[in-house]
């Protein structure tokens, strides 16, 4: 017997010393014998319909098999990927010779999904088919299962080895954080790995669209990051992550919520007047204990009070009278994971007569002199003297002078008379500024007691008589003064 094929109607000899063709003779029994050809490296040129014949060369005999038609053909589902919630095409493609359209079928285990009798030819190909099954919204079950995809031509088929209906989804995302002020924090979120789809990162903050700082493949995943150097207040809120892969779908991950450790209320800036009272507060949203510094250096914990609680703590520095020397630079100081945070700072200005003038007693016709001075920054004022209540100004007497820091008077008497005796005082005018609402403030009084003394006389005696001389040491102003009065005969 011999094996032939027929192509276009010619029968054709298959040669039995083909190298890529193996034949197989088994006698079966007696009555049987069983002819096998094994083709190798199946190709197109092997297509078509193949008998079998039996020749009996003795008897001038022959009959022939019915036609098997041999197919070269390949089927398979493509890469399947879907995302809950959106839709999916699952697409089974099959290579079928020019001339031979298959039926195309898809299945999900078993049960049949789709099947086409006439499927698509494949753009710009000659013998690629294929068949689309359209989720139109993915769920959880439609992961549950293998599919696979058939190929049927006649009575013959082929079936493609099962495939995976592979769920993205986000892997994992950065979950609440609650970092401290001035921090470096990355908020991240990777997803499944899909290397034949572009991927386009969102990142929202309430809504509002904020720039992915990092993104792509890191080993089997998709990963995207959100990078903050230094996180402020204005950091904190809640942010989500969106993936849209195309021609799959949109992933969202879960809010990550972004705490920022830090003062919610901090100490202002005060410019005042000594003798009123100093109060700065400072509060944090944790349980922490607070400190004060000032000028760099820790604040006595006797001049605040603090109050520690579950969600929030608070502190408040007071100076029930300020004095110039409570001037300076104030911060809120407390320890958040491992780290100390600080306040802003707060710039604390007390106006004080830095030099007031004081008490002189002065004898007639002595020389004398009251001095001044004041702190002229942030706001300079106008200085000028008041006598016993009143303005005073003389030209001729006062001198003013001022540096960066400080306004300064002078009031010099070359010769004191016995008129200028009084209690006087500076008088510093301040104008209201962006943070200031300006007034007056006074220096010490300083009494100027000038001395004299009255000399009575008495008429002219004779020799014999009696005679009295007083001497009255003027003291308008009633200072007790502890006074030796000595008589001198000149």
């Amino acid at each position: 017997a011999v094996v032939s094929t027929q192509s276009t109607g010619d029968n054709k000899v298959v040669s039995l010393l083909s190298f890529t063709k193996k034949f197989s003779t088994t006698v079966v029994d007696s009555t049987t014998t069983k002819l096998e050809m094994y083709i190798f490296n199946l190709k197109s040129t092997d297509v078509g319909r193949y008998k079998c014949k039996a020749t009996w060369t003795a008897d001038n005999m022959q009959i022939s098999s019915d036609e098997a038609l041999l197919l070269p053909a390949e089927v398979a589902m493509s890469e399947q990927y879907g995302v809950v919630g959106s839709a999916a095409t699952l697409v089974c493609v099959g290579i079928s010779p020019s001339g031979y359209v298959p039926q195309l079928s898809i299945y999900k285990g078993s049960s049949l999904l789709t099947k086409k009798e006439t499927p698509d030819l494949l753009k710009n190909t000659a013998d690629n088919y294929n068949v689309e099954h359209v989720i139109g919204s993915v769920s959880e079950s439609d992961f549950s299962d293998q599919y696979n995809c058939k190929l049927e031509y006649g009575s013959a088929s082929l079936t493609s080895e099962n495939s995976e209906f592979k769920k993205i989804e986000i892997l994992s995302s950065s979950g609440p954080q609650s970092v401290a002020y001035g921090d470096s924090v990355t908020l991240t979120c990777t997803s499944t790995l899909v290397s034949s789809a572009d991927v386009e990162t969102n990142w929202v903050k309430e809504d509002i669209s904020v720039s992915s700082t990092n993104e792509g493949s890191a080993g089997s995943v998709y990963r995207a990051s959100l990078e903050f150097d230094t996180v402020s207040d204005s950091d904190a809120g809640t942010y989500r992550c969106s993936m849209e892969y195309s021609n799959i779908g949109v992933l969202t991950s879960a809010d990550i919520i972004l705490g920022i450790d830090s003062f919610k209320t901090h100490p202002e800036d005060v410019v005042m007047f000594a003798g009123d009272e100093l109060s700065l507060t400072c509060l944090i949203k944790s349980n922490v204990a607070i400190r004060w510094r000032k000028d760099g250096n820790l604040v006595s914990e006797s001049d605040y009070t603090s109050v520690q609680g579950n969600s929030e703590s608070s502190s408040t520095l007071t100076y029930n009278k300020a004095t110039a020397s409570n001037s300076g630079d104030y911060v809120c100081e407390a320890p958040v994971n491992g780290k100390v945070i600080n306040t802003d700072t707060a710039s604390v200005t007390v106006y004080e007569f830095e030099n007031s003038p004081t008490f002189k007693k002065v004898v007639v016709g002595s020389a004398a002199t009251l001095s001044c001075s004041v702190r002229s920054t942030p706001t300079t004022p106008t200085v000028t003297w008041e006598k016993d209540g009143n303005p005073y100004s003389d030209p001729n007497l006062i001198t003013d002078t001022s540096d960066s820091d400080s306004q300064s008077s002078k009031l010099e008497w070359s010769s004191i008379k016995s008129e200028q005796l009084g209690v006087y005082r500076c008088k510093a005018v301040f104008p209201a500024g962006t943070d200031f609402k300006g007034g007056v403030l006074y220096s010490d009084d300083a009494a100027v007691i000038v001395l004299y003394i009255n000399m009575e006389t008495a008429a002219s005696a004779s020799k014999g008589d009696s005679l009295t001389l007083t001497a009255t040491l003027v003291n308008d102003k009633e200072v007790i003064l502890l006074i030796l009065i000595v008589w001198l005969n000149i």
